[in-house]
């Protein structure tokens, strides 16, 4: 169709024919490359000049000169997004990444937990959205992710699959490819890490590889810029193209037995025939045929199985090695070197990380530096957000009406000040986990705690959120997404709450420095032990009842150690950190003015006095507490540290009549020593703070689950406190 390049639509891609006029513009536009030998993209087309991008450049053109050029505008591409896809650890998302830039967003699959990555990237000036499926090893349907990568790709449409395979690991990568060769996906193949391969003494033809699959291919190092330009091109190369796979399946009897039943299905108008047939005779199971197909695809079933007189599972995993292998023969050459340095470097390592009691003191080392590093630089980072929420709270003092004044600052600045104020410790979390995750030590040290988290019911990752939550119960909630298992992420999510936050540290220190003094310090460890053995009751608790799924087990690769990208790692971490402000933020801020609501009215009387709405129902709630020895001020300072633990100081310093400084001294006269020790255990075990909820919600997509979490702690806590008050009480007479 031929235009004027002024009323082309954006996203159109366009070919000059005829430059209707003479002068140094138009001169200027063909230096620029605005010719009939090159293809252009309107990017922009609104109010204004033309943008349009041609030999890598984005130029602008008036309107008057656009009119003025004829162009033919060209059919679109045929496909219209890329999808990245591969096993864990072959690099794809730093290759997402680095074509991606920005350009990104994180969601989650629909009706699971299992993170979903999308962005844009410009490929020869056209913006194509880009999918970053979940790693997986095949499409066994084994977890979440597998499933999810599944249904995409079966679903997929006008959509070109640029496959990432690890150069060093060639053969394993190829099981996934043979799948993916079944389902005759339109893909390019990705073999990155070829730097890595060279130093290993790995020589890859590629060519041989392109040949044996019939798709392109393309070797790079998704660290170099150029070789991402290079995959860039090849992706431009064939968008335009039909890719069709051609894998040969041999002669053997098991290639026979798939293309036998692959033709019953095609003949039927079956979609996917060939992988349908395989995964028909690696399963048994088939989708709702005719009468007179299931007799023939099952009469071919039992003829191989017959044959080969063993489980057709195990056969046909062995198939697919076996087509992997013979590929892998053909591509990968290896040269007569001496073992590399990196092998070497892994092995020595190795040894001393996965030594069963070096290893564990190393790793307890890690995770505990981990904690240190993220609440001293978080701690520093959060003192100047919170001065200045402090001086903006200042500033909203000044305004004339007081009610909008104590909605601005106690509300709005407030709630967002929670938010932010915890959004540090975030950022340096998720940096330092990525970083433990690329670099490979991550996966040694869930080998070595896996044994005694087995124990529990849960996976070895689930000691890593667990000790998280010795400093923060938030980025613990938010690092149990490094769990595969729905049911691994529920049981950690309900033992998280137990494990003594450092916002619980001030209200213990204070009230067994009052009751101990320099003995306190042994108060404040029992309590801390004590929620390590309700956390460890309670997985055990839901491992017999309502979690019975136990965890399946370790099975995870082991990856060389490698220096982790940086623009992984910020990409990593600023994803997941920005989803916190999105998530638990809005449903915090939430939170925040509902309080506020219940701390103002009835209008008039002191912020959370006794006579506020929030007072009234601290009285109300008295009595649940009174077999424990809480009177309705107490009562009124645990209502308000379901918000935030440090608000149980300040709340008991305002109703008893005393500052903080003044109730160390104020304490032991208005509480006997059982019932302080039924409140420190009652302080330690109910739901930690708002905040904590609304992550929890957050993460497990489930009120359900956070509605369960808050009464489970809630009731765990009375029942504990009494016992506690009954046993102190016993003790001291």
């Amino acid at each position: 169709m031929i235009e004027t390049l002024d009323r082309v639509l954006e996203g159109k891609r366009f070919r000059v024919k005829q430059i209707l006029g003479e002068g140094r513009g138009f001169h200027r536009l063909q230096e620029l490359g605005l010719t009939s030998i090159q293809e252009g993209v309107v990017i922009r087309n609104g109010r204004g000049p033309v943008l349009i991008a041609i030999q890598g450049r984005q130029v602008a053109v008036g309107r008057g000169l656009a009119s003025r050029i004829q162009v033919e505008v060209m059919r679109d591409f045929r496909y219209k997004q890329l999808a990245l896809i591969g096993q864990p650890n072959c690099g794809k998302t730093l290759i997402f990444n680095r074509l991606t830039g920005s350009n990104q967003h994180v969601g989650n699959w629909p009706g699971v937990t299992v993170e979903r990555k999308e962005g844009v990237t410009l490929v020869g000036g056209t913006p194509l959205p880009v999918i970053d499926l979940p790693g997986i090893y095949s499409f066994s349907s084994l977890s979440e992710e597998e499933e999810v990568a599944k249904a995409f790709v079966l679903g997929a449409q006008d959509t070109l699959f640029l496959h990432v395979l690890d150069a060093t690991h060639l053969e394993a990568n190829l099981y996934l490819t043979v799948q993916l060769a079944l389902m005759r996906m339109p893909m390019v193949l990705v073999v990155n890490m070829m730097d890595e391969a060279e130093k290993e003494g790995l020589s890859l033809d590629l060519k041989r590889l392109s040949e044996l699959l019939g798709v392109p291919v393309v070797g790079i190092s998704a660290l170099k810029g150029e070789d991402i330009a290079r995959l860039k091109e090849v992706i431009l190369s064939v968008l335009d193209k039909e890719l069709s796979v051609s894998l040969k399946l041999g002669q053997d009897e098991v290639a026979m037995a798939i293309e036998k039943i692959a033709e019953v299905f095609a003949s039927s108008g079956v979609t996917f025939s060939f992988w349908k047939a395989y995964s028909f005779l690696e399963s048994g199971a088939e989708e709702t045929q005719s009468e007179e197909i299931r007799k023939k695809i099952f009469q071919i079933r039992e003829e191989l199985a017959g044959r080969v007189k063993r489980d057709l599972g195990g056969v046909m995993t062995e198939w697919v090695l076996s087509l992997c292998m013979g590929i892998s023969r053909e591509v990968v050459k290896r040269k007569l070197i001496s073992l590399q340095a990196k092998r070497r470097l892994t092995a020595f390592l190795d040894a001393l990380f996965l030594q069963p009691f070096v290893g564990m003191v190393i790793f307890l080392g890690v995770m505990g530096g981990i904690f240190y590093t993220t609440f001293q630089i978080g701690a520093w980072l959060s003192g100047y957000i919170e001065e200045g929420f402090a001086s903006l709270a200042t500033l909203s003092s000044r305004i004339p009406v007081p009610w909008l004044a104590s909605l601005v600052s106690d509300g709005l600045i407030g709630g967002v000040g929670n938010v932010l104020v915890l959004f540090p410790y975030i950022v340096v979390m998720f940096f330092l986990l990525s970083f433990l995750e690329d670099s490979g030590y991550m996966a040694r040290g869930t080998f070595l705690v896996d044994r005694f988290m087995h124990n529990l019911g849960l996976h070895g990752k689930s000691f890593v959120p667990l000790v998280l939550g010795f400093g923060c119960s938030v980025p613990a909630l938010m690092s149990t997404r490094m769990l595969d298992n729905k049911g691994d992420k529920l049981k950690t999510m309900m033992m998280i709450p137990f494990f003594s936050c450092s916002a619980r540290m001030p209200v213990f220190t204070l009230f067994a420095a009052a009751f101990f003094g320099k003995e306190g310090w042994i108060m404040v460890l029992l309590l801390y032990l004590i929620g390590i053995g309700v956390a460890i009751a309670t997985a055990w608790w839901l491992n017999k009842t309502l979690l019975k799924e136990h965890s399946e087990g370790l099975i995870m690769e082991l990856p060389v150690y490698r220096m982790p990208a940086p623009l992984n790692l910020w990409s990593n971490t600023w994803l997941r950190s920005k989803e916190y402000l999105v998530r638990a933020g809005s449903i915090l801020l939430v939170f925040s003015l509902v309080l506020w609501v219940l701390s103002v009215l009835p209008w008039g009387v002191e912020v959370g006095s006794a006579d506020s709405l929030i007072g009234l129902i601290g009285k109300s709630l008295a009595w649940i507490f009174s077999p424990l020895g809480f009177d309705w001020k107490m009562t009124v300072a645990l209502v308000n540290g379901f918000f935030a633990k440090e608000i149980v100081i300040s709340t008991l310093g305002v109703l008893y009549g005393g500052g903080e400084e003044g109730l160390s001294v104020l304490l032991p006269r208005m509480m006997s020593l059982p019932t302080m020790v039924s409140y420190m255990v009652f302080v330690l075990l109910y739901i930690p703070c708002a905040a904590t909820v609304a992550t929890l919600r957050a993460e497990s997509r489930s009120w359900k689950w956070t509605l369960f979490a808050i009464f489970y702690g809630l009731v765990v806590a009375w029942v504990l406190a009494f016992v506690a008050r009954w046993f102190v009480g016993l003790v001291v007479g």
